[in-house]
Formats: structure tokens, C-alpha cells, sequence
């Protein structure tokens, strides 16, 4: 098990949309849990259903109400450390109105995708979260992820961003077929929303690239690969106009 405790990169500005997300899933929760316990019946019967997103029982404002309800503590607490550690970095790199606006969105987008192929409900903020962390694994991918590890050991280290993420979405992956209670869909979703986005939003300019975004990696990658292509299409040439000349001289030392 890997727990995120951090990034190693600074924050150029105060975190605020993160702490108020995060605010606001926690009130939500004892809400929710307050009403279970003192009109559990009509609550559960009545109200949580809609609020929920499925697939059979479709409500258009559950895509973005399911993703701040979450099922026990344990649930609340790991999205939001999630949140702590992958939020303030995108809020720092989008700025807060727009990363408002893009959790809120990749929340919708990975709950959309839940119902259209799910049909068991589904509720909590990991679509969310899932697609401020691809936008991490955009950005930030040599990024490292102070992680606290429970294995056959445990410690803290220090993981980079690419594999930690690329772990996690190759997880919901291989799960997504099974019925074990976790909405991977809608991580998937959540995952594929926030890479998508942010790539599309580097390659448009719209945000301003960095030495070591994914992005800007692929495209050195790409020019490498075509200096590499042309410098083997040199020596091929080369190649060319010496053997001739070469078979040349064989032929007449050999008369």
C-alpha cells in the first residue's frame, strides 16, 4: 500500500480552492451521516439515491452531487489526502477559478462515464481526484511523491509522480471487470479527462510549458527520434557512394 504524504515541488501562491474543496467534502459528509442516523429510512429511501450517480436510476445533477458524498471515514479520509497532495500543485498551476472549474468538470466527466457503462451507483470524489492526478502525471511527471509504504517493510520514500500515477491508472485497468465495490470506471474516466485535457492545453499553448512537462518530454523525444532517422539516412547515403567505388579498385587489383 502507497500513501501520499507530498510533492517535492514549491508552491508559487497560497492553496485556498483545495482547503474549500476539502472543507466541503467533509460537511457534506456529516450531513449526510447525521440525517442516516436520525431519519435513516426516509433519508436513504428518499433523498441519497438521487444523489447518487447509476446507470438505472439516472439523475443529471448526480454526476456532480456523487462526487462529494463518500460511504465511511476511511473512504472521506483517502480522497482527501489524494486531494491535500496532488490538489494544490494544479490549483498553483491553473490558478484557483480554473482549477475550480476543471475538478468540477473532471468530477462530472468521470461520473458520466460510471453511468453510461455501469449500472450499479456509484458516489465519492476519487473521479475527481482521479483527473487532478493525471493532470499531475501532465505536468509534473519527474515530480517526486513522498509516499509512506506498507509492504513487507514500512517507511517513508520518495517515488516519482510518473510511476506512482501510471500504478494507480494500470490498477483500475486490470480491476475494472470485477465487482469488488470500487467504481474504476470512474477513476478511468477521471484519469483519461485530466491528461487529456491538460495535454490538449499545453499543445494549444493555452498554459505555458515547462522543461519537464509530459508534453514537452514527447515532443524531445519525437525531435530526437527524427535527428536519429536522419543521421541513419546520412550514413545509408554515404554508404552508398563509397561501396561503389570501393568494388571499383577490388576489381582492378584483382586483374
Amino acid at each position: 500500500m502507497l500513501i501520499p504524504l507530498g510533492t517535492e515541488r514549491p508552491l508559487r501562491r497560497p492553496t485556498l480552492i483545495t482547503f474549500i474543496l476539502i472543507a466541503v467534502n467533509v460537511v457534506a459528509f456529516l450531513v449526510t451521516h447525521l440525517f442516516e442516523r436520525f431519519e435513516q429510512v426516509a433519508w436513504n429511501t428518499q433523498w441519497l439515491p438521487r444523489l447518487w450517480i447509476s446507470g438505472t436510476d439516472f439523475h443529471w445533477w448526480g454526476l456532480l452531487t456523487s462526487t462529494f458524498l463518500h460511504g465511511g471515514w476511511l473512504h472521506l479520509v483517502g480522497n482527501m489526502v489524494f486531494l491535500w497532495v496532488f490538489g494544490q500543485n494544479i490549483e498553483d498551476r491553473f490558478g484557483r477559478k480554473w482549477f475550480l472549474i476543471f475538478y468540477l468538470l473532471g468530477g462530472i466527466a468521470a461520473s458520466g462515464l460510471h453511468a453510461l457503462f455501469a449500472d450499479s451507483p456509484a458516489i465519492g470524489a476519487s473521479g475527481a481526484i482521479a483527473a487532478v492526478s493525471g493532470a499531475f502525471l501532465v505536468m509534473f511527471p519527474r515530480t517526486h511523491v513522498r509516499c509512506l509504504v506498507f509492504f513487507f517493510f514500512i517507511g517513508v520514500y520518495s517515488i516519482p509522480a510518473w510511476w506512482f500515477i501510471a500504478f494507480a491508472i494500470a490498477r483500475d485497468f486490470v480491476f475494472s471487470g470485477f465487482s469488488d465495490g470500487v467504481a474504476h470506471l470512474a477513476h478511468l474516466g477521471g484519469y483519461g479527462f485530466g491528461i487529456v485535457v491538460c495535454l490538449v492545453l499545453l499543445w494549444r499553448r493555452v498554459l505555458g510549458r515547462e522543461p519537464y512537462d509530459l508534453f514537452t518530454i514527447g515532443r524531445q523525444a519525437y525531435r530526437r527520434r527524427q535527428f536519429k532517422e536522419l543521421g541513419t539516412k546520412r550514413d545509408e547515403a554515404l554508404a552508398r557512394r563509397i561501396t561503389p567505388g570501393t568494388a571499383a579498385a577490388d576489381q582492378n587489383a584483382a586483374a
